[in-house]
């Protein structure tokens, strides 16, 4: 014969885990939404269908003027609520790595033949109100470029390493500038000329100033036009001796014109008087 007794199926609350998801981000940014994840649910559900409730308190000491380093995500009940599930904490990491600096070469330029001008920087990307004054960045980059004072014109780079540049909270990237090299001005000046009226003209030339780098008139090709409007019957005065380029052209000079004075004389006009000699007889 048979007796039967009833037993009992206890139930119980199943282990769900909420964790706080790490977050990776750079110096000075903001830390962006703090979430969690859930991992265990039972029967096939989710947190959409499950009678999970509410939301977890998720914080970090951490905000964005934090320095390089990793701090705690914390999370705990806050508002969650569930029949079905005891809930399992575990923390997460935020993870501040390093901002961007960009160091940047200034751009120069200068004339041919000259020395080159002081090379300069500049950095960008500053976080939180930091600057090189306020002891962000210790060092300095080193700046350099193959141009001297006898390169051609064209356009140098000018490179930046890193040098002593340091920072605890920021990493560097680096961006080369440029140097142009112009043309130099060379001064190419009609010669002043004078004579009385009357006399031959004497023939125009010119004069060239500002060779650089022990440099003269071999390097250039051509020759400028000088000219003017007097004539060998041109009256008492002063006329300009025009000047202009001509053929004359130079791969690292331009040029600057400038004009002569063509002064005339009055001639001297002699008076030759007859004297009549008297004869007596």
């Amino acid at each position: 014969n048979f007796t039967f007794a009833t037993g009992t199926l206890a139930v119980t609350k199943a282990n769900l885990t909420v964790k706080a998801n790490d977050i990776t981000r750079a110096y000075g940014e903001s830390n962006g939404t703090l979430g969690v994840t859930y991992d265990g649910f039972g029967a096939g559900e989710s947190l959409g269908t499950s009678d999970v409730k509410g939301t977890p308190a998720v914080t970090t000491t951490a905000s964005s003027a934090s320095t390089v380093g990793s701090y705690a995500i914390t999370v705990g009940a806050g508002g969650l609520t569930s029949a079905n599930y005891n809930f399992v904490f575990v923390n997460g990491s935020l993870n501040i790595q390093k901002a961007q600096l960009t160091v940047t070469a200034e751009s120069k330029s200068r004339r041919y033949g000259s020395a080159n001008p002081t090379l300069t920087y500049r950095i960008s990307g500053y976080k939180n109100n930091d600057s090189l004054s306020a002891g962000a960045v210790t060092g300095a980059p080193v700046l350099s470029t193959s141009a001297d004072s006898t390169s051609p014109i064209n356009t140098y780079a000018i490179t930046v390493d890193t040098g002593s540049l340091a920072a605890a909270n920021y990493a560097f990237n680096l961006a080369n500038g440029t140097l142009t090299v112009s043309k130099a001005l060379l001064t190419v000046r009609a010669e002043n000329k004078s004579r009385l009226y009357g006399e031959t003209s004497p023939a125009l030339t010119f004069v060239l100033n500002g060779f650089v780098n022990g440099e003269n008139a071999g390097v250039l090709t051509g020759e400028p036009t000088v000219s003017t409007s007097v004539s060998d019957t041109s009256g008492a005065g002063t006329y300009d001796i025009n000047i202009s380029g001509g053929t004359l052209s130079a791969t690292n000079y331009e040029f600057a014109f400038a004009k002569g004075a063509y002064t005339i004389g009055k001639a001297t006009l002699t008076d030759r008087k007859s004297t009549r000699l008297n004869s007596s007889h």
